[in-house]
């Protein structure tokens, strides 16, 4: 065993008793005006370890080096100095050599081989989707409303899978358009259920000045008998887009007749 001495430093108070024996290995002096106890313990020989340090790992550690560009060539290089040892100068010598390779087999290339950066918008795909939605748009007017909903579906597809450095505003501003004239096709079918996700996936998209989703949200909650749910989405709608604007209007008269219909199942 390894006997250990831990000395606690008390200041004397009047009213402190007197230390009591701690298996008779417990001992007290006075020293000006604290009391020092000191109380033995013990450890086994085989649990007892010195402190260690804890070292720093190499992913903690890092140097900064004052990189040089040419010009002319754009290679890296490091610049020689003494403040840097020799393994320290031909280890980042050696990765720069690497990245400069290749960076000049990459320019060797053919210029078709050469991806661009990305374009803020790909003219391309809005080209496609807007294509899309025309063509959705001329059955829904032939009253074809299941080849409407497949082509507006193929247009969302292509509009939720834009890239990420597109502007958001974009995506939620045409989503907004395609959600919910798919929800008017699944409505001409009287397809309640899949009306209400689409036009509250509209709704989600593009709360304000779009009252269109707003109506269509408390329409298909209506014909679902609903009613008290359509009251909330349609008030919701109207304090959005404002209680005396004209965009509304359509909004109040749909609420006046859940009120009626709800007034109906209240006094049955």
């Amino acid at each position: 065993m390894l006997p250990q001495v831990v000395c606690l430093c008390l200041p004397q108070m009047a009213e402190c008793p007197p230390p009591r024996a701690f298996g008779g290995q417990l001992a007290a002096t006075r020293r000006n005006d604290h009391l020092q106890v000191e109380i033995p313990l013990h450890f086994s020989e085989d649990s007892y370890s010195p402190p260690t340090t804890k070292m720093a790992s190499e992913i903690d550690l890092y140097n900064q080096y004052p990189l040089h560009m040419d010009p002319a060539t754009k290679a890296i290089t490091l610049p020689q100095s003494s403040a840097y040892t020799t393994t320290q100068q031909n280890t980042v010598t050696n990765e720069l050599n690497e990245l400069n390779t290749l960076h000049r087999a990459l320019i060797s290339l053919d210029p078709p081989n050469i991806p661009p950066p990305p374009l803020p918008v790909n003219p391309k795909r809005s080209a496609q989707i807007t294509k899309l939605r025309e063509s959705a748009n001329a059955a829904f007017r032939k009253n074809n409303y299941a080849e409407a909903i497949r082509l507006y579906t193929f247009a969302i597809d292509m509009g939720v899978t834009r890239p990420g450095w597109e502007p958001v505003t974009l995506a939620r501003e045409e989503l907004a358009g395609l959600y919910g004239n798919r929800a008017q096709a699944q409505m001409a079918l009287q397809a309640w259920p899949e009306g209400l996700v689409d036009a509250k996936l509209s709704v989600d998209s593009k709360p304000m000045g779009n009252v269109k989703a707003w109506w269509r949200v408390g329409k298909c909650l209506a014909e679902m008998t609903r009613y008290e749910e359509a009251k909330g989405f349609l008030n919701k709608g109207i304090e959005l887009e404002g209680q005396g604007a004209d965009s509304a209007k359509e909004l109040i008269a749909l609420l006046v007749d859940v009120n009626a219909a709800l007034k109906r199942v209240q006094g049955a």
